[in-house]
């Protein structure tokens, strides 16, 4: 009698043992897979790389990645100093305004301060400044810095033929701006100058200018007529996105067309191409649904995926024989069946 419910006893200890091993083998498992999950989720995706897909082409201009946005703006250090309404500091050749203290709607920056020429702007100077309505920069200033205006209630803005470069996002996101004039002075735009300004129609680019950085005009959605300087070679990234353009000339010394150019601008009917074109890329016409021409010269040998997908008014294309045409570049037009 003993002896058998020792066994029994030992049966129901092996059972019990076998039961605990499982239960850790799986638990154990469940550990690697939740472990292997967040390392994949982690990882970047690459859009436009090789083995990567696209699996929606509708990208809303909203919830794009725009990469002047996420550089910070490095400000030196500076020996700060006040005279009136005004921080500055000093810098080769002069000063620099590094601060506004007054409040008012209408100013005029002086073009000395302490006897030393003002010849920069500085970063983020009227940042959000909702009371500033005119503003007139002294032709003393040779540079105007990052966003220094950018969400500003400025309705006006005189820039002198004395400044030849203005930094990243220095006009962003004014709504109120309706019109500006670049002097043929500046020589350097930085990206994303005058994005999202939603009142800006009124736009005269210096003739200096060989770039139309990136984001320049994005979703400047009054913006209906550009003339763009005929020095100028390259297009950027989302230069145009989101405008209201009907036609666009661009000159024959360009020779690429960033991703995203134009895309999403809906009224654009004609666009007249470089002779000198040798790259479109990807989503540069992308859902320019009002599109009717597309011809392109035969140096025109790169045309990326979804370069004109969704322009579905679309009734003449002429392309050289032998391009290279990216995957869904026609897609939602009536050549899609040509070009897949």
């Amino acid at each position: 009698m003993l002896s058998k419910l020792f066994q029994k006893i030992k049966a129901l200890g092996k059972k019990r043992l076998v039961i605990h091993a499982i239960i850790v083998v799986v638990i154990i498992a469940l550990v690697i897979t939740g472990i292997v999950f967040l390392l994949q989720k982690d990882q970047p995706v690459k859009s436009g790389s090789e083995g990567s897909s696209i699996t929606n082409p509708e990208i809303s201009p909203s919830n794009r990645y725009e990469p002047y946005a996420e550089e910070s703006s490095s400000t030196p250090e500076y020996d700060v100093k006040t005279s009136g309404d005004y921080d500055y500091a000093d810098v080769e050749g002069g000063a620099i305004i590094l601060k506004y203290n007054g409040n008012k709607k209408d100013v005029t920056l002086p073009s000395q301060i302490e006897n030393k020429p003002v010849v920069e702007i500085g970063n983020d100077i009227f940042d959000s400044d909702t009371r500033l309505e005119n503003i007139v920069i002294p032709s003393t200033v040779k540079k105007i810095n990052d966003y220094a205006f950018q969400y500003a209630g400025i309705r006006t803005i005189t820039i002198p033929d004395s400044v030849i470069s203005i930094g990243k996002g220095a006009f962003k996101g004014c709504a109120y701006l309706n019109g500006v004039k670049i002097p043929n002075s500046v020589q350097i735009l930085g990206a994303g100058v005058f994005s999202e300004c939603s009142s800006l129609s009124d736009v005269t680019l210096s003739n200096s200018l060989t770039e139309i950085s990136n984001d320049l005009f994005y979703e400047c959605v009054a913006l209906d007529s550009i003339s763009i300087p005929s020095n100028v070679t390259r297009i950027g990234n989302y230069a145009f996105s989101a405008c209201s353009l009907k036609t666009v000339s661009i000159p024959d010394v360009v020779t690429e067309i960033g991703d995203h150019a134009f895309a999403f601008c809906e009224q654009l009917e004609s666009v007249q191409f470089s002779e000198s074109l040798v790259k479109v890329s990807e989503f540069a016409f992308h859902f320019c649904k009002s599109l009717k021409s597309v011809k392109l010269p035969d140096s025109a040998k790169t045309i990326e995926q979804y370069a004109f997908y969704g322009c579905t008014s679309l009734s003449e294309l002429d392309i050289a024989s032998d391009a290279q045409v990216g995957k869904f570049a026609l897609n939602e037009t009536k050549y899609e069946s040509q070009y897949k």
